[in-house]
């Protein structure tokens, strides 16, 4: 059904972003059908690399069965906080990874109180809190964006 309701949208817009829940359910199996590109949102912890790997899993059914078309945009390190040395081993395993390591989005949005305080009063992280770090860190995932798939 979201694939049908894009395409009669399709033209109007230059990207459509599909903000799924971290799980697995219909909606995400939906969105993974629509979508030419996913992108996986992964935080440096214990099982991040489960989760990974379930997804991964998951979107290559998908790609087999129902959508020749899709294919893995990045990984995307959220909730960064740079400066551990568990942070830094998560982002080097990734790195030194033969399957990941062309897909680690050099952008990464680090840990921001105003990103987590923005939904619960309706705004963007751009509306909320402009000059904020987590506005900072998105905006230079959409120039990446941008860059990679060659839009203005």
């Amino acid at each position: 059904m979201l694939k049908e309701a894009l395409e009669s949208v399709k033209g109007q817009f230059d990207f459509v972003l599909i903000d799924c829940a971290p799980n697995l359910g219909i909606l995400s199996l939906n969105s993974l059908v629509a979508a030419h590109y996913f992108m996986v949102p992964m935080q440096a912890e214990n099982f991040a690399f489960i989760g990974l790997d379930k997804i991964l899993q998951v979107a290559d059914k998908v790609k087999k069965r129902l959508n020749p078309t899709l294919e893995l945009a990045g990984i995307l390190m959220v909730r960064q906080a740079q400066k551990t040395r568990f942070s830094q081993a998560v982002l080097s395993n990734i790195e030194q990874n033969e399957q990941f390591k062309d897909k680690l989005f050099a952008s990464f949005i680090r840990q921001d109180i105003a990103l987590m305080e923005s939904p619960a009063f309706g705004q963007t992280i751009f509306d909320y809190a402009p000059t904020s770090r987590g506005a900072e860190d998105y905006k230079k995932l959409a120039k990446e964006i941008l860059d990679k798939y060659g839009k203005n």
